[in-house]
């Protein structure tokens, strides 16, 4: 009876202790990549570049990092590569990995395809944290402006979050308006302006530092890093002048027209806050380590300030849990008094209560 107690409470101790998902994990890991063909045709591209990326795709293979399979498309203006692993890989990891791949192949393809192509993960079934930061007093920008610099660099620590962000729905964004008298005059072609930002915005690729194990990318600064750098960035026009950005077009910071959104929270504008926990993840343990950092934050902020919980997965996880305990010890309880009316011996109804509820949690497991 003393093993069969002590192995009962290692169970439940060990049980308490596995990860805690809204969902189960359904997915393997997986790993989308967007490569443009550039000046290529789809089927140029896949001789030259497309099955030399399968190829090196496929063979980087390990003992952490183990790829199931790799499927290519070739549709529209770019090929799509999608790349699933085997349960167990991590998928940081993996995504690290393949950034690295495409880096070190980088110098092959020409600058159209290289500063266009995207890589992304999917995550089914992870669920999210969402949580509303408010105030009478304040617009959302001066909001955003007070508790973004003490919030993402806590929320950035938390090893349970894949990603937690504060997001504010009248983010700005940089307008550049074209004036084509002024292009006419100086002879300067819409083209040329495109070329002259996407130079000033892109961050140069410096290729990988090598550092006893740990593969560290290297990246140049952009030459346009604020809104008064765009506006001094070197055009140049068809007879060789050089000119400023601000001379051919006017350059403004203005909210996005693209998927603007309005958040109310007690009829005040709001900022969200959205996070979710890697693949496998404790989204659990996430959520309760957020709203503990944002207690502890909160005592720092103006009193104006107010915060609400939209969407909390571990209060629902919390009552699935204590629902599913007690259900199981009812269950056991009343097994228990049916054997004992019965049988009437308190050493075999003892023994019956120990194995009732175990036979009960392995069949839940199972």
């Amino acid at each position: 009876y003393t093993c069969l107690s002590l192995l009962a409470i290692c169970g439940i101790f060990s049980g308490f202790s596995l990860p805690i998902s809204m969902f189960p994990d359904s997915s393997k890991p997986t790993i989308n990549m967007a490569i443009p063909y550039g000046s290529l045709s789809p089927e140029e591209f896949e001789k030259v570049y497309g099955s030399l990326v399968e190829d090196r795709l496929r063979a980087l293979s390990d003992q952490e990092i183990k790829i199931a399979s790799v499927e290519t498309q070739y549709q529209g203006d770019r090929a799509q590569f999608r790349i699933l692993f085997d349960w167990g890989t991590e998928q940081k990891k993996a995504l690290k990995e393949i950034q690295i791949l495409l880096d070190g192949m980088s110098g092959l393809f020409p600058k159209e395809i290289r500063d266009q192509t995207n890589i992304w993960t999917n995550s089914p079934n992870q669920g999210f944290l969402a949580m509303s930061f408010y105030s009478e007093k304040r617009s959302l920008d001066e909001l955003y402006e007070l508790l973004e610099p003490s919030l993402t660099p806590r929320l950035s620590q938390l090893p349970s979050a894949e990603q937690a962000f504060l997001w504010n729905p009248m983010k700005k964004e940089i307008q550049v308006e074209l004036i084509p008298e002024a292009m006419a005059a100086m002879q300067v072609l819409p083209r040329d302006i495109a070329k002259a930002i996407d130079i000033a915005t892109t961050a140069q690729n410096g290729g990988s530092l090598l550092i006893d194990t740990n593969n560290l990318r290297i990246q140049m600064p952009r030459q346009a890093s604020q809104l008064k750098d765009l506006k001094r960035v070197t055009v140049h026009s068809q007879s060789g002048q050089a000119l400023t950005l601000q001379d051919l077009a006017r350059i403004d910071l203005s909210p996005s027209l693209s998927g603007a959104q309005s958040f109310r929270t007690s009829g005040s504008p709001s900022l969200i806050l959205f996070a979710t926990p890697p693949p496998g993840g404790n989204i659990k343990a996430m959520a309760e380590e957020i709203i503990a950092t944002l207690h502890e934050l909160k005592s720092s902020w103006p009193r104006d300030v107010q915060t609400k919980l939209l969407v909390d997965p571990s209060e629902f996880i919390r009552q699935a849990i204590g629902n599913v305990i007690f259900e199981v010890f009812l269950a056991a309880s009343l097994a228990v008094i049916i054997l004992f009316l019965f049988i009437g011996n308190l050493k075999n109804v003892a023994t019956a209560a120990i194995e009732i509820p175990l036979s009960i949690i392995l069949a839940f497991i199972l």
